[in-house]
């Protein structure tokens, strides 16, 4: 598997997913079994209807700072790190999130990929965290 090939295992709906050049959040996943397919089927929503896919078209999206602001998080006085409520990211060698910003040291979580802090701060929070209109 290449290493920015994404898992099934660590999708789940509302996630936003690259395909075609487009960003698209994840609508459903369906077994293989009852599509008669192999792997899994992603079924994304592109604003209008649903478009049935295999994971293997789909790519993670990066984390970047553009990508941040467009999920509402905001510059600090650190050059290194975006704010989202009482959650940062901070761009060290690696993109980590950081669990609350005013603890002395507190937790981290390396993240790469956007699903992957969809996933975390739903875990954290209860809340999706998606695109600001």
């Amino acid at each position: 598997m290449q290493a920015n090939q994404l898992k099934a295992t660590e999708l789940r709906c509302g996630n936003i997913v690259e395909y075609n050049g487009m960003y698209l959040p994840i609508w459903g996943i369906v077994s293989a079994v009852i599509k008669m397919t192999d792997g899994y089927i992603i079924e994304l929503f592109d604003g209008a209807s649903t478009i049935d896919c295999k994971i293997e078209d789909l790519k993670p999206i990066s984390l970047t700072e553009d990508i941040l602001v467009k999920l509402g998080f905001e510059k600090t006085e650190n050059p290194r790190e975006m704010k989202y409520e009482d959650y940062s990211v901070l761009f060290l060698r690696e993109i980590r999130f950081v669990i609350c910003n005013y603890m002395e040291n507190p937790p981290t979580v390396k993240v790469q990929f956007l699903h992957q802090l969809q996933n975390l701060y739903h875990s954290l929070t209860g809340e999706e965290i998606t695109f600001k209109n």
